[in-house]
């Protein structure tokens, strides 16, 4: 939806979804929420209601609050980590010139493991959503949350997140298991994970995962639902960890763009022959 005009406390939007009629609808958001907002902000919303009312109509929550997943605008550079553990690819980034600015992990051990190692603050969602509410959300801070649940993008579209850096569940994709790929839970987190990005439309994706995820059989189902959820894979590889650190580990990792931004071929090649020195 597009943010089409702010009346008082009232925020009416226009749809714009393929498929779905257009409409002018007036959101049944929290009074908070219209500091994030400006005229021509698009955004997303899900597990709604239409009222139909004497003059207008309304989009309201079926259940609970009725809250927008912000889509970034132009000039926002925002990262999030997803799955962090304990931030390996924030502390990678780092090297890279840059930072995530939320790190979102559920197990509460490990978010907070994750909050000492980087000097971060730990927030609850219920935390995370109160502050938003005061615009009061730090600069950087782990997120003790399950990153499918919709809460959580609802923070990020707050934050203006434009890049995922993401290493979600390997178990399903090991050849040291039974490989199971989407046949299981963590398999099944993975997809809705990357269908949960979509909700944001944000530019970039980094994944990380083990080096046999290209040969297996759920490979292309994987391709399909980066595909369907506004995904392109432009530079994918496996690369050995040694000599950077002194451990033989292979890892797959792929950069995903979003399908409305053009990679120049040429610069995408270019990115794919870069690999780590043999030794």
């Amino acid at each position: 939806m597009e943010c089409t005009a702010i009346c008082g406390d009232e925020i009416w939007a226009t749809s714009f979804s393929k498929g779905v009629p257009t409409m002018k609808l007036r959101c049944e958001f929290p009074s908070w929420i219209m500091a994030y907002f400006d005229v021509g902000r698009r955004f997303t919303v899900t597990d709604f209601k239409i009222i139909q009312n004497q003059n207008f109509q309304s989009i309201c929550p079926k259940s609970g609050l009725l809250l927008p997943v912000l889509h970034p605008i132009s000039g926002h550079k925002v990262v999030a980590e997803a799955f962090a553990g304990i931030g390996g690819w924030s502390h990678g980034a780092s090297f890279c010139g840059t930072r995530a600015s939320i790190l979102i992990e559920k197990d509460e051990i490990t978010a907070h493991a994750c909050g000492r190692s980087h000097g971060l603050r730990v927030l609850s969602l219920d935390e995370a959503l109160s502050l938003a509410s005061f615009m009061q959300l730090p600069d950087a801070f782990v997120l003790c949350a399950d990153v499918i649940d919709f809460k959580v993008h609802v923070i990020c579209g707050l934050l203006g997140v434009t890049a995922w850096l993401a290493s979600p569940p390997c178990q399903p994709w090991s050849k040291a298991g039974w490989q199971k790929g989407f046949e299981t839970v963590d398999g099944g987190i993975f997809a809705s994970f990357i269908y949960a990005t979509a909700l944001s439309e944000p530019v970039c994706l980094n994944l990380e995962n083990v080096p046999g995820l290209p040969d297996h059989p759920h490979f292309p189902v994987l391709l399909q639902i980066l595909s369907e959820a506004g995904w392109s894979i432009v530079s994918s590889s496996v690369d050995q960890i040694y000599p950077l650190l002194p451990i033989m580990r292979a890892r797959w990792l792929a950069t995903c763009v979003s399908n409305k931004i053009h990679i120049d071929p040429k610069n995408a090649k270019i990115a794919n022959d870069i690999q780590f020195p043999d030794m």
